[in-house]
């Protein structure tokens, strides 16, 4: 029992500091971590996959949240891959705007390209 408590404990602790990691991204280290999904595109091996998988799971988060207060229309066929790389290319192009929180830069990104007129 005393096992199982302390890998529960452990568990959360860890969970909350990744948490804390993603959610408090701003526009710099959105940029960072894009940038290290593009390097895994073609480089998996030398990518920092841990970054990669915040920022796919940030911008899907954000994806998902921003569907129900805009609206965003996706072409059928459009892939995860094609949204982070729409994001990705929208806070390379905004680098002069990245004190910014990156909710915002994200929520930008799949506007401009995704919004319904």
């Amino acid at each position: 029992m005393k096992k199982v408590l302390t890998i529960v404990i452990l568990f959360s602790l860890t969970a909350s500091v990744d948490a804390v990691i993603y959610h408090f991204f701003n526009g710099e280290k959105l940029l960072e971590a894009a940038q290290e999904w593009e390097k895994y595109q073609e480089f998996p091996n030398d990518a920092d996959s841990n970054l990669v998988a915040g920022y796919a799971g940030y911008v899907g988060a954000i994806f998902d949240q921003a569907a129900g207060w805009v609206r965003i229309c996706i072409q059928e066929g459009t892939t995860k891959n094609d949204i982070l790389k729409v994001v990705t290319e929208y806070v390379k192009k905004e680098s002069d705007n990245l004190d910014r929180i990156a909710t915002d830069l994200v929520k930008e990104a799949l506007y401009y390209e995704y919004g319904c007129a």
